[in-house]
């Protein structure tokens, strides 16, 4: 890597991995909310699907903003990003057609984000960025948007139990990346 490219992938790096950890958090928080309480009242998950989505589109653009010059996977995070907005938009303003056809929704997002992080994971593969896990983390992505969209007639517990199942992992799994950014972060400050 040229010091040029050392550079600004370094500057990406101090400058994106505090969203990650919001992401992490976001997930996490929603996925445990799920589990706990499944039946409690699916209006407030609605919503706090749609305001995860909200947020995590905002932050897919903001990091695609972040370096476009040192990522050239930043066109793909934003659409990403723009995707997962206009998916939580019409989850908060039409929450009773979202319930209607959240399973596929919510299946085709899987599906459609977990292909678009496992194309960059592929493109990625030799860089530092990219991990087995992270390829891991996007197949998962895309196994359960299948699971969701092949088992339709599932009760909206069923679906809200297996969002929190799959929030809660994904979410521990992008706060611990992010300590781990966190770390390489300093090491490369302490080798400049």
């Amino acid at each position: 890597m040229d010091a040029i490219s050392r550079q600004a992938y370094e500057q990406q790096l101090k400058r994106s991995w505090w969203l990650l950890v919001v992401r992490g958090f976001l997930l996490t928080i929603l996925g445990f909310y799920a589990l706990l309480n499944p039946t409690t009242d699916n209006d407030l998950i609605t919503v706090l699907v749609g305001i995860y989505l909200l947020v995590d589109g905002a932050v897919m653009l903001l990091l695609s903003l972040f370096g476009r010059k040192a990522n050239p996977g930043a066109r793909t995070t934003q659409i990403r990003g723009l995707i997962s907005l206009v998916a939580g938009a019409v989850v908060i303003t039409a929450p009773a057609f979202a319930k209607t056809v959240a399973v596929y929704v919510a299946a085709a997002g899987l599906i459609v984000v977990g292909s678009m992080e496992l194309i960059n994971g592929i493109r990625k593969r030799d860089s530092a960025e990219t991990t087995g896990s992270t390829i891991a983390v996007s197949l998962l992505l895309i196994l359960t948007g299948f699971a969701i969209a092949t088992l339709p007639t599932f009760t909206s517990e069923a679906v809200i139990r297996i969002i929190g199942l799959f929030a809660v992992p994904i979410g521990l799994y992008m706060l611990i990346y992010a300590g781990r950014l966190r770390h390489v972060i300093k090491a490369l400050q302490a080798a400049s």
